[in-house]
């Protein structure tokens, strides 16, 4: 009723030497049923097939499983001003790092991510493209074209494919321009800022648990919160929920967020690098003190 460990004992001609004598019986016995019994669920719909859960179906001998595919997001980019990094920078234009933000960021969510490149703003070239974004992906994510500038189609050419328009805007900062709409067949399609920070604030809030539901996800599929120590001092109009980029520590068990340095401006990716989270002034509020808790969305 009891194992003597190897490592216990020492060989002695024929013999064999306990050096240490069991103290309780059942030592190192491991009943048949101890850790699983059968009709008790054994892995629960929606999660993430990982190292640990791979090694449970193999030992359990599950050779065939059902699991939901990867979604596919068809990524592109629109506006003249906008060229690729490959490209040499003229007076008047852009490099369009969204284009590789969010491929990277479909990426990292399990997605497979589908670029389609840049489209300019003709309302002829981008009819093609969206349409052939939704034949390829579940989920359409454009940046750019969905403000209230006189080149921004977007919104115009969903409905004359036969979208509708669920959201057109939040009040939120930075990434007020939000469109998100859907095809009878299915087919998802966000439309977010052209302003690199405000893409991928918008893909943080709004994309990641889209993509989670789609992915087949178990619920909640709301941004993981962390609530923060605030290290300084945070101001907002009140008008919109308003982010803040940074970095997120735990100092003694106690999690603290760090304003990245530099401007907090749309348009300044430089200082978006090495940030982990985003912390927010809800609506309605204007001023949080240094010292006061803050809730903070992680983002790394």
């Amino acid at each position: 009723d009891t194992i003597i460990r190897q490592e216990d004992t020492e060989k002695m001609g024929d013999r064999v030497v306990i050096l240490q004598p069991p103290t309780t019986p059942q030592t190192f016995v491991r009943k048949k049923g101890a850790y699983y019994q059968g009709g008790d669920p054994l892995l629960r719909a929606g999660i993430t097939l990982c190292a640990a859960e791979i090694a449970v179906l193999a030992t359990v001998q599950v050779t065939d499983i059902p699991v939901k595919r990867r979604p596919q997001v068809a990524i592109l980019s629109t506006g003249d001003e906008l060229i690729n990094p490959n490209q040499p920078l003229q007076p008047g234009k852009i490099i369009d790092s969204n284009q590789y933000a969010l491929y990277a960021f479909v990426l990292s969510q399990g997605a497979i991510p589908i670029p389609l490149g840049i489209v300019p703003d003709n309302p002829t070239q981008l009819r093609d493209k969206i349409s052939q974004a939704m034949a390829v992906g579940d989920l359409v994510l454009s940046t750019g074209g969905v403000s209230v500038g006189s080149y921004d189609y977007v919104e115009q050419i969903l409905r004359e494919l036969g979208a509708t328009i669920e959201i057109n805007s939040v009040a939120v900062k930075p990434g007020k321009p939000l469109t998100v709409a859907k095809f009878p067949q299915g087919c998802v399609y966000f439309g977010i800022p052209g302003n690199p920070v405000s893409a991928l604030v918008s893909c943080w809030r709004f994309v990641q648990p889209a993509i989670a539901k789609l992915s087949g996800k178990e619920q909640p599929w709301i941004p993981q919160w962390i609530e923060a120590e605030n290290r300084q001092t945070l101001k907002s109009t009140g008008d919109r929920e308003t982010y803040f980029w940074g970095r997120l520590n735990l100092d003694r068990g106690v999690y603290q967020f760090s304003l990245a340095p530099g401007s907090q401006d749309s348009g300044n990716l430089i200082n978006l690098a090495q940030t982990n989270a985003l912390a927010v002034i809800p609506q309605g509020q204007n001023l949080i003190l240094e010292g006061e808790k803050i809730m903070t969305l992680i983002t790394k």
